[in-house]
């Protein structure tokens, strides 16, 4: 007899715990012979485990879905050792690879029509925004509602100071007991978890509404959030036998490994745990947080108030530029000019080790130069006027195509610049929004073989959105809320040079332009940044 199993969800909670051996074995594309014994690379509980079972060959096909482990076909046979010859196993290896594709461009059509669908309920919240001039009443009065930008069943906004429902969610009560939570437990802007119980014990109590949670921050000082719900999703874990009773004694006093004469399962209750949340979920939420933001910031009361605030910003970023000039370029020049004039005098009475203090003196001078330059080319970022004209994107992105290019003369890298429609903005700033995404974009893919970078620009309707992409190390979801922020860095990141204020400054000149910035990633596959200009930011 000759049995076939198809395996899904490799590495799920789902799995059931059966040995990897059929793993091993499907990277040589053969089958297991169970009585020979010069298969050393088996481990002799596996074999047991089959050979108990009444399998006397195994052999298995991997699925795989972007690079990695989707599921298998496991073939079991159990009369005899069954050999496969080398023009059979290429054939199995060809099914292997077409099972793949097919499932990884199904997966990818699924994934492009969610999408598209996503971006069709965020442009018409934005629309609904602008058109009722209110926030509250644009995301929650019409048909498509912000809880529609996921599949979150429940949602709710708090929004000057009046906390607003929509589908299945906890009481009011135990909503603002979440945002004190998050309040008092992390300082980033973006949190998702998909076992909120696990985390927050109060949950407990709500978790058939709310067991994932997905918030954004509008403004910790005016206390004003977004926050998403999925009920918790009761699985039924099916294993291999009962995990917590893996062995037995039998009556001669011999452990056996336990069970070892049928292929029962044994299934387990997990609780506490919704549906993940999604990538694209996630860059939807963030973008309609951009468009929220954007119209309150248009509001006249609104624009007061921000007015306000960015006068005593500027009085604060000109005496703190005053103080890096005077007190820290000054004394810092001195130091590395002293250092260099000590090793031109006695350099030759230097030992080596002198020799490396005193470079490693001036080397900690110069990254303290360059990042006083940059703090200070941030705060000017908020001050003074913006000149606004219409800019000829294809000279600029070229020149600066060209520059990358000549300081990255050793690798094997690309950018591509696709269409380039004109934009009005400040020359300077814009310069530097492109320069620090393509800058990111070349530098976080550095360690792929064939670093591809494009540019891509398209005018929709009274905005004009560039997108810079690279297939780089990406970004992890779960730290989506240090991406904009001042000297933040990822951990993936950590290994690279930088200090974390280039996405800041773009953030900040975006602001100025009355435009916005977003992005979406798969990480080690692509990354793909937006910026979004208006056509008259006058």
């Amino acid at each position: 007899m000759y049995k076939i199993n198809l395996v899904r969800g490799i590495g799920d909670v789902n799995q059931p715990r059966v040995p990897i051996l059929p793993l091993q074995y499907a990277r040589y594309n053969r089958p297991l012979d169970l009585t020979h014994a010069n298969l050393r690379a088996v481990s002799p509980i596996h074999v047991e485990y089959l050979r108990n079972m009444g399998v006397q060959a195994s052999m298995s096909i991997s699925l795989l879905y972007r690079g990695e482990l989707w599921g298998l076909i496991a073939c079991h046979h159990y009369n005899a050792p069954r050999y496969i010859d080398y023009q059979a196993r290429q054939s199995i290896k060809l099914i292997s690879q077409l099972l793949s594709t097919v499932l990884e461009i199904r997966k990818e059509d699924e994934e492009t029509a969610y999408t598209a669908q996503l971006n069709t309920y965020e442009q018409a919240l934005h629309q609904q925004m602008q058109d009722d001039w209110d926030v509250v009443q644009g995301l929650t009065k019409h048909p498509i509602t912000f809880l529609d930008l996921t599949t979150a069943t429940g949602a709710a906004l708090l929004f000057e100071g009046k906390l607003h429902l929509l589908g299945d969610t906890p009481s009011s009560n135990e909503v603002m007991g979440i945002i004190e939570w998050i309040h008092s437990t992390t300082t980033e802007s973006v949190f998702q978890t998909d076992q909120l119980p696990n985390l927050y014990a109060p949950a407990e109590e709500f978790r058939t509404k709310a067991a994932g949670l997905l918030l954004l921050v509008l403004s910790r000082q005016m206390n004003e959030y977004l926050l998403w719900f999925k009920p918790e999703q009761i699985q039924e874990v099916a294993w291999g036998g009962n995990p917590e009773k893996p062995v037995v004694m039998n009556p001669q006093g011999e452990i056996r490994l336990s069970p070892r004469q049928s292929f029962d399962k044994w299934t387990q209750l997990v609780r506490n745990k919704a549906q993940p949340w999604q990538p694209m979920e996630v860059t939807q939420a963030l973008k309609l947080r951009e468009d929220l933001l954007q119209v309150v910031a248009q509001k006249a009361n609104q624009i007061r108030a921000l007015n306000e605030q960015l006068r005593f910003s500027n009085e604060e970023l000109e005496a703190f530029s005053y103080t890096v000039t005077h007190e820290l370029r000054s004394p810092l020049s001195s130091i590395k000019r002293y250092t260099e004039i000590y090793q031109d005098d006695y350099g030759a009475q230097l030992d080596e080790s002198a020799k490396a203090i005193f470079d490693k003196i001036s080397k900690a001078s110069d990254r303290m130069s360059m990042l006083i330059r940059t703090i200070m080319q941030y705060s000017k970022v908020g001050s003074g006027g913006l000149t606004l004209k219409v800019l000829p994107m294809r000279e600029l992105l070229n020149q600066l195509r060209e520059e990358l290019l000549a300081g990255e003369a050793n690798r094997d890298l690309t950018i591509d610049i696709g269409a380039t429609p004109n934009l009005e903005g400040d020359q300077t700033m814009v310069i530097q929004v492109f320069s620090n995404l393509l800058s990111n974009a070349v530098k976080y893919s550095r360690l792929v073989p064939q670093a591809r970078v494009s540019v891509q620009g398209n005018q929709r309707g009274q905005e004009v959105i560039y997108s810079v992409s690279d297939n780089g190390i990406g970004i992890d979801m779960k730290q989506v809320g240090k991406v904009f922020e001042l000297f933040q860095r990822l951990d993936s990141a950590s290994s690279y040079e930088g200090y974390g204020v280039g996405l800041a400054i773009v953030k900040r000149i975006m602001n100025r332009h009355q435009g916005k910035v977003w992005f979406e990633t798969f990480p080690h596959q692509i990354t793909t940044f937006y910026v979004s200009f208006p056509t008259h930011t006058s």
